[in-house]
């Protein structure tokens, strides 16, 4: 295979686990900062989250300003579960998506 392909998919895969990374610190955050009711559904939790999280996220890795939505989601879903505050389960259940593993 040639070279430069594998690099690039390589640089695609770490800017998706450093998005990630920040997405579970500023998760960690919101969670503890935020004055949201304790009985806001996840669904409506993230809503709030993403609009702040999408410009934080471009700032810091400006790879990730053009990706759809749908991959923000992801992100922040993985996000949520590697900040430790919600299970795979939990999120899967409460917002309807399938995560991927790992």
């Amino acid at each position: 295979m040639w070279p430069f392909t594998r690099k690039k998919a390589d640089q695609v895969g770490e800017t998706v686990d450093a998005a990630i990374a920040l997405a579970a610190e500023r998760w960690r955050d919101f969670e503890s900062k935020s004055n949201l009711p304790d009985n806001i559904n996840l669904r409506d939790r993230v809503r709030f989250f993403a609009a702040a999280f999408k410009n934080s996220l471009a700032a810091e890795l400006p790879a990730m300003e053009a990706a759809p939505h749908e991959v923000l989601l992801l992100v922040i879903c993985k996000g949520i579960e590697k900040s430790g505050r919600l299970s795979r389960q939990q999120i899967e259940r409460q917002l309807g998506v399938v995560l991927p593993p790992g």
